[in-house]
């Protein structure tokens, strides 16, 4: 396949569409799509969230020339490539004629994309409402009920269910819920907050939190279940590539990063 038929088969379940208009929305910047392309024909796809040195190497010793990320390999616009500067991954890459796909906030936001896996993954019962909607059916910030449990379950539920330790809970571990927002990602902003409240939402689950943010929540009773940003959308883009890859006619990989569970 070249990559623009593996991109093709991409943009009919998270179409870059959903990129540009929740970019739109947020008033921020994206950059996903085909973001290095040699033409190239592929046989083997590497699928990771992130574009580390480790991914590159995979696919190099496994004779692979496409990798598929979850966040964009170029982000901001690139004044320099070096093989010490910090570029050297992405340099790495293209010398190895390495093609690259992103899927960022397509994603992020699709009708079965990672903040809709997240949710799952939670317990979502009943859906009551979302931060942000896109294109009618793409979704991200779900408010939702679960079936009541204590937080100390829903933890050790996380736990297991999300393959890391690396889950801080704020809140009294005995307190039974019902009501959970997934933000998946760095996704809690000052709107987010707003909701949260106005929905009477018990537990937040997220990353990467601004301290005042966590301040607010904390102080409102409003439980909060953080796990690293890499296990909190890890999750979802594993589901993706479990989806995806059947529809691929070429032999697809997924290289997990245990060191950012």
């Amino acid at each position: 396949m070249k990559l623009k038929n593996i991109f093709q088969i991409l943009e009919k379940e998270y179409p870059l569409a959903i990129s540009i208009e929740f970019a739109n929305q947020l008033g921020i910047h994206d950059n996903s799509g085909m973001l290095i392309n040699f033409d190239d024909e592929i046989k083997q796809i590497l699928f990771a969230l992130d574009l580390t040195d480790a991914v590159v190497e995979n696919a190099i010793k496994n004779n692979i020339n496409c990798i598929i990320t979850h966040h964009p390999v170029i982000f901001k616009p690139i004044k320099s490539l070096s093989a010490i500067g910090e570029n050297s991954t992405l340099l790495k890459a293209i010398v190895n004629r390495i093609n690259i796909i992103s899927m960022h906030l397509n994603a992020d936001a699709a009708p079965k994309g990672i903040d809709y896996y997240l949710a799952n993954a939670l317990g979502l019962k009943k859906l009551k409402t979302v931060q942000h909607t896109i294109l009618d059916r793409c979704q991200y910030g779900h408010i939702f009920e679960i079936s009541k449990k204590n937080l100390d379950c829903i933890l050790k539920e996380c736990i297991l269910e999300f393959k890391t330790e690396k889950i801080w809970l704020f809140g009294d571990k005995n307190k039974e819920i019902t009501t959970v927002a997934s933000f998946c990602g760095a996704g809690i902003d000052q709107s987010a907050i707003q909701l949260i409240r106005e929905n009477n939402v018990e537990l937040v689950v997220s990353s990467d939190i601004k301290h005042n943010f966590l301040v607010d929540l904390v102080g409102r009773n409003i439980a909060v279940l953080q796990m690293t940003h890499y296990a909190n959308e890890n999750y979802g883009f594993y589901k993706i590539y479990e989806d995806i890859m059947k529809k691929l006619a070429c032999t697809c990989h997924y290289f997990l990063e245990k060191n950012l569970l």
